[in-house]
């Protein structure tokens, strides 16, 4: 049988020559021309156009977020805790399904739906690790965006050394449409690991006991670096923005480097204001290095300086009732004792010792700072003249008790019975000498 040739057309692949087909359609070089449509044909190109028409889009899987083995080094035999953290891969899966009639800008109706992922199973194989809890089968659907937290029992073998246990999630329902996932996670059985040497930094201060507010004072600290690693590029920055105490020396230091074990120490000197409210005041102190692989670190640090005020007593002033006594008259002796000092005193006491009968003591008990306080006593004095009087001041403050004397003098006019057997005696002496005179004279004349 002969032959017959081929044509271009017939020698390219998915095309046919021209030819009449079945249902009245001419096939040419990939077209299609209709002839003409039959009733049949209409009804199914109309129902394909009300049909929903899903989007296409991909299924999501799960992934590892994250894992914590504690304890984080395992002794040999010991039991512990393998958790770990599942989470869909696709955070925004959605499957979105059209239907109503096609028109030049749309469909009808649009509808999404979350695309969930399926998980069958949750399995972690040992590898060398004995597993202490058993599967989790048929766990069920995770949205987009979820995470499923899992936590098992695992146990350490009596070998040391590191062991690679495996976490197998299977999704799907099991019919050619799921996926398996296999993560391996390090346990760490009392093994030594080499890390990256990292510096540790500290600081110690060195302060005073106590500062009273208004008076200078100094401090020191000193920068440690404690770790296996060097730093560099340190800063240190104080913060001296408080007008209770502010800083005299530089606030703010650069050091290039410092090695293990090395240290150094800066001396500061402060000053305070007298107002500054008494307690313990902060000074931050910030410092900035890097490790040896460049990346930076930040210390924040305080300095704690303790504001104690100090109180300050003296004798003011001291007044008499009457002012110029008379032996033997009562007399109301007034002391203002005053507390120029920065705190408040407590339990002030003043004592008198002196020759004048009478009270002698007056409790005063707390005087406040930039104030004063009345010691009163009713005395007698027994004497005239200068009379000398000692004034014993104790109180107590943040600092302890404390001791002060002070001395004064008083004057005591003489009595009025005094004077008039003065100003008799004075009498009868000038007539005893008239007298005198007289009878010489006398006796002169009858000689």
């Amino acid at each position: 049988m002969r032959n017959k040739p081929v044509t271009p057309q017939e020698k390219m692949p998915g095309r046919v020559p021209q030819s009449r087909v079945n249902g009245g359609y001419r096939r040419n070089d990939f077209s299609i021309q209709p002839r003409h449509l039959s009733v049949t044909s209409l009804l199914i190109i109309a129902i394909w156009c009300v049909s929903a028409i899903p989007a296409m889009a991909g299924t999501p899987t799960v992934m590892i977020a994250n894992y914590t083995v504690s304890p984080a080094v395992m002794m040999p035999g010991d039991t512990g805790t393998l958790s770990f953290t599942l989470k869909s891969t696709d955070q925004s899966a959605q499957e979105q399904a059209s239907s109503g009639v096609a028109t030049g800008v749309g469909f009808a109706s649009t509808t999404s739906t979350a695309i969930p992922v399926y998980i069958r199973n949750i399995h972690v194989e040992g590898n060398g690790i004995t597993i202490l809890t058993a599967d989790f089968d048929r766990v069920g659907d995770l949205g987009p965006g979820q995470t499923l937290p899992i936590t098992v029992l695992i146990r350490a073998p009596e070998k040391e050394g590191m062991y690679f246990p495996e976490l197998w999630i299977d999704t799907g329902t099991g019919i050619g449409d799921g996926t398996s996932t296999r993560y391996p996670v390090p346990v760490n059985v009392n093994t030594r690991i080499s890390l990256q040497k990292k510096p540790d930094l500290s600081l110690m201060k060195t302060t005073p006991g106590s500062v009273d507010p208004g008076n200078d004072f100094n401090a020191a600290i000193q920068l440690r670096n404690d770790g296996v690693g060097r730093a560099d590029d340190i800063f240190l920055a104080l913060n001296t923005t408080f007008t209770s105490v502010s800083l005299k020396s530089p606030a703010n230091y650069h050091l290039d480097h410092l090695d293990p074990g090395e240290n150094i120490t800066f001396n500061l000197a402060f000053s305070s204001d007298k107002e500054a409210t008494l307690g313990l005041t902060s000074v931050p102190v910030t410092i900035d290095y890097a490790n040896a692989d460049g990346a930076r670190n930040t210390l924040m640090e305080h300095i704690g300086i303790p504001i104690r005020g100090k109180a300050k007593i003296a004798i003011k002033s001291l007044t008499m009732d009457p002012v110029r006594p008379k032996p033997g008259e009562a007399v109301t002796l007034t002391l203002r004792i005053e507390n120029t000092g920065t705190d408040r005193a407590t339990s002030v006491k003043a004592v008198l010792t002196t020759p004048l009968s009478g009270t002698k003591e007056s409790f005063i008990g707390s005087i406040d700072k930039d104030s004063d306080g009345p010691a009163i006593f009713y005395v007698k004095p027994v004497q005239s003249g200068e009379i000398p009087v000692s004034v014993n001041l104790t109180y107590d403050d943040d600092y302890g008790s404390h001791t002060l004397t002070e001395n004064a003098t008083i004057t005591v006019s003489e009595s009025n019975t005094m004077i008039v057997a003065a100003a008799g005696l004075i009498i009868a002496a000038a007539i005893a000498g008239a007298a005198f005179w007289f009878l010489r004279i006398r006796k002169k004349e009858d000689a």
